[in-house]
C-alpha cells in the first residue's frame, strides 16, 4: 500500500505518510507513519490528501 492515510486520534484527524516504522517490513499493513498535518474535520483532511495525491499524479491514474 502506498500513499497518504487519515487516522482519527484524540479529537482530530491526522494526515500521515503511512510508511512503516524503521525496522519493519512493508507487508501490506496500513501504517500511520509520520504525521503530515492535523485537521479538525475528516473532510478537510481528505481534501488535502486528494490535493497532494493529485499533485503527484496518483489521482489521474485512478489509484485513490
Amino acid at each position: 500500500m502506498e500513499g497518504l492515510v487519515i487516522r482519527y486520534f484524540m479529537g482530530g484527524y491526522f494526515l500521515c505518510d503511512g510508511k512503516p516504522v524503521n525496522g519493519c517490513e512493508n507487508d501490506g499493513e496500513i501504517y500511520v507513519g509520520n504525521t503530515v498535518k492535523w485537521f479538525e474535520k475528516w473532510e478537510d483532511a481528505n481534501e488535502m490528501r486528494k490535493m497532494i495525491d493529485k499533485a503527484y499524479g496518483r489521482y489521474e491514474k485512478g489509484e485513490i
